[in-house]
């Protein structure tokens, strides 16, 4: 066999192989499930979409944490403007002592 036959039939092979590497193409789109967020906001966290609603104490001073609907929040010590509130924190508990919140 000549040098640009074995050339042809190397390149024939090696199309084939990376022919049948390919995955399945997918056929299905992922869908989020729909949620009902009359008067709030959907926000996504780690579980899915989930509807976060205005608090109705939202920027009034705190000192602990039931003074708030939502949650005391440490760096401006105001009651957070949502609940439920995602990503990390700092909050002010119900003694008063500042805790590392995260929530995803």
């Amino acid at each position: 066999m000549s040098q640009p036959v074995r050339r042809a039939i190397a390149l024939v092979l090696t199309v084939l192989v990376l022919m049948s590497c390919q995955g399945e193409p997918v056929t299905k789109p992922i869908v989020l499930p729909q949620v009902e967020c009359p008067g709030g906001n959907v926000v996504f966290g780690m579980a899915g979409p989930t509807c976060a609603m205005a608090t109705p104490d939202a920027g009034k001073a705190c000192g602990k944490a039931s003074d708030c609907t939502g949650f005391c929040l440490a760096e401006t010590m105001t009651c957070s403007a949502l609940s439920p509130l995602f990503g990390c924190l700092d909050v002010v508990m119900d003694d008063g002592q500042t805790a590392g919140l995260c929530v995803d």
